[in-house]
């Protein structure tokens, strides 16, 4: 399956889609007002979102974040999500395993980022 058919199979809208191609980002806004980003750069697929939280919060909370980011994830190729430094706090992200959308499993990889996006974002 393609990101294209996986992102159908989601609900997206085609008018959304008729301007995706190999380098979109196609942003989801939850229920909670956070933001999940998917992008394909390259052929790869990406699941990204920005967090807006201090660094100091970040330690402050390191008892709960470091869990998220230790535990392997399924569908994300090296097996964790990865959260580093941007321009205005840090960013939650994961390299989707292509398998995932041959298994149709792309809703899941989502379901599974927004858990951890949560229990991150809840330290800020």
């Amino acid at each position: 399956m393609t990101v294209r058919g996986a992102l159908m199979q989601l609900g997206v809208p085609d008018r959304i889609l008729d301007d995706f191609d190999s380098h979109s980002t196609i942003s989801i806004e939850t229920e909670g007002g956070a933001v999940i980003n998917i992008s394909v750069s390259d052929d790869r697929l990406f699941i990204w979102s920005p967090i807006k939280i201090s660094e100091e919060r970040l330690i402050d909370g390191s008892a709960v974040v470091l869990p998220i980011i230790t535990t392997p994830m399924r569908d994300i190729e090296t097996g964790h999500l990865t959260l580093g430094r941007c321009n205005d706090g840090f960013e939650l992200k994961g390299l989707v395993n292509v398998e995932a959308l041959a298994g149709d499993r792309l809703h899941e990889v989502i379901n599974d980022f927004y858990g951890a996006l949560r229990v991150i974002a809840g330290c800020a």
